[in-house]
């Protein structure tokens, strides 16, 4: 990648350091506001939260391609984003290297599981089209930087998409006293404690009771499961992830929902994202792609999760159990090889290599078995390639990944929307940093039937047993069920 975008300079405004996930309920009602969240001394590695609202610009498509704002043309998604990127291409006036805070300009929001389509025609259209945006980024100049680490805030600003200087840097101060004053506005509400009252706007006289119900039984799960074996068996594939999906009928405050699950588990990829046709919130453990830069060169990196077990009384003996199931190392390892392949479209011959396979990350329901594979750019090669080389991600897809997803929507006969893509930031800056879309809940605005969705699933290998998948989904889905006990919700039977 050509390292020839402009320096910026930038306005940065000093802020209480609070609890990012509280503040932001002041901001999560309305549309383009977008939080981008690590939870303090969570696995992963996370440091940063990153509060965007009032964007310059929005990229958002239920269709197969965008009408160009400039000249009418029509452009896949991945070309949209990289014609904004390539707008806007600057440096911010910050060493990308320093250890503080950071201000990643740029677009934020998901990018969903059916934009495959764009990358993968011969896995054909969605069985059920879902009518949910496909993609959904705003572009930002503000943010807001929580630096868990050093415990501090500040928030940063600079002025796109002006590119007169003089009348930049106007904008840059303006935008920045903006937001600070809406901080501050917001602050008693981030200064209040978890313990409120949890309600999600249900009837508190009896009424009409929200019910958690799931898309498919067990008997149906564990018969595609069995299917996905026998494609297996057959040599069509070695590995492929077979979700299903709980739905919340009539719930109103996903929200609420999204604080709960970060207070019940911190993971370092969480986000909640409002747009004008859906809502969502994500508590995802995993990193699906990662591009910093240091100084003229690029690198990349992935951190797939294959191997997930139930924390114990006993968590030493589940760990060691879980580093040598011999079936969960050999998910892993064949998602890391998938990843290894992916990322050598993209980067230097030699470069591609494992900085760690198969250990253990802790949260504190659960145990993952976590890889990370690096590599560096090829310097004709931007981020935007790097996420058509590798979306959508190999550990909730299977490999080979262009015959799973084929088998995933034979199976599934349903769209995933934003659950399995991915979401974060894609900076002006070329950098980028991106979730898997797991543990992800979504509300679409507009639909015949409201409610919120969380679907879950499992990676299925030549010995899987389809009761333990369905158990292990149901592991996966322990917070989700833990939080709407505290909101007064119920199963179906």
């Amino acid at each position: 990648m050509a390292a020839t975008s402009p320096t910026l300079s930038i306005v940065d405004r000093d802020v209480p350091y609070v609890n990012p996930v509280e503040l932001f309920r002041a901001f999560s009602a309305t549309n383009f506001c977008q939080l981008l969240h690590s939870g303090r001394s969570a696995a992963g590695g996370g440091r940063y939260s990153l509060l965007y609202s009032d964007p310059f610009d929005v990229i958002s498509t239920e269709e197969p391609t965008i009408e160009s704002r400039q000249d009418g043309r029509a452009e896949s998604p991945f070309d949209a984003i990289r014609r904004a990127i390539q707008t806007h291409r600057c440096t911010p006036a910050i060493d990308p290297s320093a250890d503080g805070l950071i201000a990643p300009f740029g677009l934020v929001g998901f990018l969903g599981y059916e934009l495959l389509h764009q990358l993968e025609p011969t896995v054909g259209p969605p069985n059920n089209p879902s009518h949910l945006p496909a993609l959904a980024m705003a572009a930002y100049d503000t943010v807001i930087c929580f630096d868990h680490t050093e415990r501090r805030a500040k928030i940063f600003s600079c002025g796109l998409p002006e590119l007169n200087e003089p009348k930049r840097m106007v904008r840059a101060q303006k935008r920045a006293d903006s937001l600070q004053q809406r901080f501050f506005e917001s602050l008693p509400n981030a200064l209040t404690t978890l313990g409120k009252d949890y309600s999600l706007g249900l009837d508190p006289m009896g009424g009409t009771q929200s019910v958690l119900s799931q898309s498919v039984s067990k008997r149906d799960y564990c018969e595609k499961v069995e299917r996905a074996r026998r494609y297996i068996h057959a040599g069509d594939i070695f590995q492929v992830n077979i979700s299903h999906e709980f739905v919340l009928d009539g719930a109103q405050d996903l929200y609420t929902l999204f604080e709960l699950l970060c207070d019940a588990s911190p993971v370092s990829y969480a986000a909640f994202c409002r747009f004008p046709q859906i809502s969502v919130a994500s508590n995802s453990p995993e990193r699906f792609l990662r591009v910093t830069r240091s100084k003229d060169t690029f690198r990349v990196s992935t951190k797939p999760i294959k191997g997930t077990a139930r924390r114990s009384g006993c968590d030493e003996a589940v760990v060691d159990e879980l580093r040598n199931s011999p079936k969960d190392r050999a998910e892993n390892i064949m998602i890391v090889d998938l990843m290894r392949n992916d990322l050598s479209k993209v980067c230097t011959d030699d470069s591609v290599e494992v900085k760690s396979l198969c250990e253990p990350e802790t949260y504190k329901t659960l145990h993952h078995l976590v890889s990370e594979v690096t590599g560096i750019l090829k310097d004709e090669m931007d981020c935007i390639d790097v996420l058509e080389a590798c979306f959508p991600g190999g550990s909730i897809t299977g490999a080979p990944k262009v015959r799973a997803m084929q088998i995933i929507s034979e199976l599934e006969q349903r769209p995933r929307g934003p659950y399995c893509g991915s979401i974060g930031y894609i900076g002006f800056d070329g950098t980028m940093d991106l979730n898997i879309a797991i543990r992800t809940l979504y509300s679409p605005a507009s639909t015949d039937k409201p409610g919120i969705f969380y679907p879950v699933g499992c990676g299925i290998v030549a010995d899987s047993i389809p009761e333990k998948e369905w158990e292990e989904s149901l592991t996966k889905a322990l917070n989700l069920t833990r939080a709407l006990e505290l909101t007064g919700h119920r199963s179906a039977s």
